[in-house]
């Protein structure tokens, strides 16, 4: 139940007095006391309220203190006239843009009508000329004062009530240049047509320094009030579609900015560092899906609408701002060009994407490498996206299985091989360290291509036991990327052995045929080879002209031949014509490039043992008739 009392209040002692009616007091019960005050104008904390209890002038309590309570509930506890909610951010960062300063204010307490509400912090900002606002409610005269010391004045034009939200928003134009975020301070006054009195004391607005404003590239802190980025370059990456030594190369490009670049300020943009691409002087630039027509607006100066220009002897691309043309800030760009890779072996360099022209600096940046991997026509990872990393000439996919590790059994050996460079007709491809494996069909060796109808290399492989190597050649060109996988049986050793790292190597060599001066031959001879290891060398020597004519020159040799006179050559003493070896190789490598355990490992055979021993009976009783299998 609630009873309703009146008391009287002391208010130079801050002192609340009423009675008690006796019959309504009883001991053990709890008692609650509400009644209302207004709160001061200024802040305040009580540092203790006591209660005392009278009977008459006797006291029953005298001044004991209530507990103190945390926070803002203990009596009595005032709040700074001021606002609970003061922040600012701002919608746009970018150098010369339009941006929207938005300050959000939420007052403790009732400002009047005719209060002059002042938001300083812009000195030295130069917004006078473009700064316009707006307000979330008409609770402001319609016009406002922008003064010379750089303070926004407002005047309430009606009563600003407890608690009501008021958004301003300033609308500014930024520097063109860097600007770093500004504190910005609210105070409020009475009395704005006469003599002015504080009402609420200065206090700093509260910065954003969490939200993203709808920029590419944007940054928490960005929506600081008057932040201003430095003309910059946003997000480029550059990819490559092929990382084979001398592969025509399709590179793909994109970048935004957060400024303007115009034909009319001779703004180009510069790729450099794109070291050992080779290039004709104008590099057609080609569009690229989602590049909003970049291809079209960097263009040089001559008949090809969309085109750049390469300087060889910098690395460098330039493009040029197309005549009457605009590349517009907070828009992604994209373009693709062709070139040809080096070939030699490279790790990727680093490229930078970099501004000229008349009005603005825009500082250069490096085009993050890709780690995305390329794949080859067939699925095999080769290499990576990253600009101009070119791989040597080499096999960069090689992997090798067998299909038992049983000793002495007929063992099926595939070998997979991704070559990054064009493998020739005739080129050599020799296997080796096959330790422990012998031949089932003597030195000729069947080889299966399990992915082609027209296998890459010859059906057929010579193999030397004594060596454990094997060599087969190549039938047509085969391009870089392409996969070959063959297959061959051989006989695993009787004994257990860990595997051995066999290697693979590829070479194309030519034979070229030279004499000495004094040969001594009277008469033409017909030319061949013998040995080598290649395909035979046929030619002919001609007396008149002392020039040997070719018929069929020999490839894939693997050691230098001799060539020797099949018929005619009357007076040529042995050994007058000599072959030397030109042409290209792949370095020896191992093929099982992959981590993987010993026991799964090419030509890893276990030693002799029962895979299977264990012996069963089926009684223990004595006397009885027991069955033992084993």
């Amino acid at each position: 139940m609630s009873y309703l009392v009146n008391g009287s209040w002391n208010q130079s002692r801050g002192e609340l007095v009423f009675p008690l009616k006796d019959n309504l007091w009883y001991l053990g019960l709890q008692y609650n006391f509400s009644f209302q005050i207004r709160n001061p104008m200024a802040a305040l904390v009580t540092s203790a309220v006591y209660v005392s209890f009278m009977r008459g002038s006797v006291g029953i309590v005298n001044q004991e203190a209530f507990p103190i309570l945390s926070g803002q509930a203990y009596p009595i506890f005032v709040q700074a006239p001021g606002f609970i909610k003061r922040v600012v951010g701002q919608t746009n960062p970018f150098p010369g843009g339009l941006n929207d300063i938005v300050i959000t204010l939420q007052p403790n307490s009732e400002i009047p009508k005719d209060s002059l509400l002042m938001i300083g912090g812009f000195h030295n900002l130069n917004v006078t000329s473009t700064l316009t606002y707006t307000s979330q409610m008409d609770l402001f005269a319609a016009n406002f004062t922008w003064q010379s010391d750089d303070v926004l004045k407002l005047t309430t034009s009606a009563v600003w009530s407890v608690d009501v939200l008021q958004i301003l928003t300033l609308h500014v134009v930024n520097t063109v240049g860097y600007r770093a975020a500004r504190t910005l301070t609210v105070e409020v006054y009475s009395n704005a047509s006469g003599s002015l009195s504080v009402l609420f004391n200065q206090e700093a607005l509260y910065s954003d320094n969490t939200s993203i404003p709808p920029a590419l590239g944007a940054l928490p802190g960005d929506a600081s009030p008057f932040k201003v980025q430095a003309p910059s370059f946003i997000h480029p990456t550059i990819s490559q579609s092929c990382a084979y030594p001398s592969c025509l190369n399709t590179f793909t490009v994109y970048f935004a900015l957060n400024v303007p670049l115009r034909s009319g300020d001779s703004d180009v943009i510069l790729i450099k560092g794109l070291i050992g691409m080779i290039s004709d002087m104008f590099v057609g630039l080609l569009p690229e899906e989602q590049g909003n027509g970049a291809n079209l607006l960097l263009s040089k100066d001559g008949s090809t609408a969309s085109s750049a220009l390469w300087n060889q002897s910098t690395s460098s691309l330039m493009l040029k701002v197309a005549e009457g043309k605009v590349v517009m800030p907070n828009v992604t760009y994209g373009f693709q060009f062709t070139a040809t890779n080096p070939s030699l072996a490279q790790a990727a360099p680093q490229v930078l994407l970099a501004h000229a022209g008349n009005t603005k600096v825009i500082s250069e940046i490096e085009f993050p490498k890709s780690t995305v991997g390329l794949l080859s026509q067939d699925g095999v990872m080769v290499g990576t996206a990253a600009a101009l990393q070119v791989l040597p000439r080499h096999f960069e996919f090689r992997k090798t299985v067998q299909t038992t590790s049983y000793p002495e059994a007929v063992n099926t050996i595939t070998i997979s091989l991704v070559p990054t460079t064009v493998l020739s007709a005739g080129t050599a491809l020799y296997f080796s360290q096959f330790q422990g494996a012998s031949s089932i069909t003597g030195s000729n060796l069947r080889i299966s291509n399990s992915l082609l109808g027209l296998p890459p290399v010859n059906d057929s492989a010579r193999w030397s036991d004594s060596a454990k190597t094997l060599v087969t050649y190549v039938l047509k060109d085969f391009q870089p990327g392409s996969l070959v996988r063959l297959s061959f049986a051989v006989k695993n050793p009787p004994y257990g052995q860990s595997p051995p790292h066999i290697r693979v190597t590829a070479s194309l060599s030519v034979a070229n045929v030279s004499f000495p001066a004094n040969h001594g031959c009277l008469e033409d001879a017909v030319l061949s080879s013998l040995g080598g290891g290649g395909r035979g060398f046929i030619g002919n020597y001609v007396n008149s002209t002392k020039v040997v004519v070719v018929v069929d020159r020999g490839l894939g040799y693997t050691s230098v031949p001799l060539i020797i006179v099949t018929s005619g050559g009357r007076g040529c003493y042995q050994g007058v014509f000599e072959a030397h070896l030109e042409g290209t190789s792949l370095p020896p490598q191992i093929v099982d490039a992959e981590d993987t355990s010993a026991d799964s490992r090419t030509l890893f055979v276990q030693p002799r043992a029962l895979l299977i021993a264990e012996a069963l009976q089926t009684t223990s009783y004595p006397n009885a008739r027991n069955k033992i299998t084993i």
